[in-house]
């Protein structure tokens, strides 16, 4: 006989324990979930967008870059010394932002020497001038203290060189640009705008 005063519900069961205990484990770990996304998340969006702008810039300094690698190696002019007069013959390539001369040993054989290259901006150039002899023509070239001589350049080659020099110059002194111009278009109007400022 069951105690008086006491009602049983036959299908219903008591909670557990152990599923109490675990439900408040699992709020509590979502409480800490959250509060870590709420602290680390925005840290992280941060690191991206610095990583995003650092790759943007990367970008940017890649294809300045290549833009300079383009430059130079589109050259404007390329002349050579006579080789039967000079032994070491000399080769000048001008592009809007060098002047390399290229020194190779005597009579072109790698044997005797190696070959030897020598570049510096254009913005360091202080003077250009041609000297002629019989048949030839001297360009001397003045940088940063330095002067550079080839001789026994076709004559009017010597001259297109200093023109052009020249011509380049006078374009970055005054702020203009020397790109987006097909190469003959450019060579024309170097040449004439160098021819303002001869001499001789």
């Amino acid at each position: 006989m069951e105690p008086q005063g006491t009602i049983y519900f036959p299908n219903r069961k008591a909670p557990k324990p152990k599923q109490a205990h675990t439900r408040a484990a699992e709020a509590v770990k979502e409480d800490i979930v959250k509060d870590i996304q709420e602290k680390i998340i925005p840290d992280e969006t941060e690191a991206h967008k610095e990583i995003s702008k650092g790759a943007v810039n990367d970008e940017r300094s890649r294809q300045k870059m290549e833009a300079l690698v383009d430059e130079s190696q589109n050259y404007l002019l390329k002349i050579s010394t006579h080789y039967f007069f000079e032994t070491e013959p000399k080769t000048v390539i001008v592009d809007v932002a060098k002047v390399s001369i290229i020194t190779r040993p005597f009579l072109d054989i790698p044997l005797l020497g190696p070959e030897e290259v020598q570049s510096f901006a254009v913005e360091n150039i202080t003077d250009v001038r041609v000297d002629f002899i019989p048949f030839f023509g001297t360009l001397t070239i003045t940088e940063s203290g330095n002067t550079h001589k080839i001789k026994y350049l076709k004559k009017q080659e010597a001259i297109l060189a200093r023109r052009i020099i020249q011509g380049i110059l006078i374009f970055k002194k005054n702020g203009l640009s020397l790109t987006g111009m097909e190469r003959f278009t450019l060579l024309s109007k170097l040449e004439t705008i160098g021819k303002t400022v001869e001499s001789v």
